[in-house]
């Protein structure tokens, strides 16, 4: 099945918080976003969601996610993500999500359960991108 991609950076994570982050969540399966955001609720009406990926990049010290959807960008899922983990306090987090029909790619940036930043970076009709 197609899904919508969003692609999720947490910058700033040292590599011991890495470590323990990875010693504290299950980031090889889909637990890993109920953990970080425990109540559905809170998920901005997004019911299908699983885990793409989980990378540490040292050199960068950023964690990436792929967090793939139905069709919606998870933003309110990573607001409340930024709340909920002592791991990302005061740190930026970005999001680009690529529509599964790929006319919009949408822009993202949340820091500490404050959105920042929302906004559409690209968007075409589906019959141009049909051609």
């Amino acid at each position: 099945m197609e899904a919508t991609k969003s692609y999720i950076k947490i910058r700033r994570v040292s590599e011991k918080e890495a470590e323990d982050f990875e010693y504290y969540f299950d980031t090889k399966s889909n637990d890993l976003l109920t953990e970080l955001t425990p109540d559905l609720d809170n998920w901005g009406g997004i019911g299908w969601m699983e885990l793409g990926e989980y990378e540490y990049h040292k050199p960068s010290q950023t964690i990436n996610l792929l967090v793939e959807t139905k069709l919606s960008s998870p933003t309110e899922w990573l607001r409340n993500a930024s709340l909920g983990s002592a791991y990302f306090q005061n740190k930026l987090i970005t999001m680009v999500t690529i529509q599964k029909d790929e006319t919009c790619v949408q822009g993202v940036a949340v820091m500490d359960g404050e959105v920042l930043q929302d906004k559409s970076i690209f968007e075409m009709a589906s019959k141009e991108i049909a051609r």
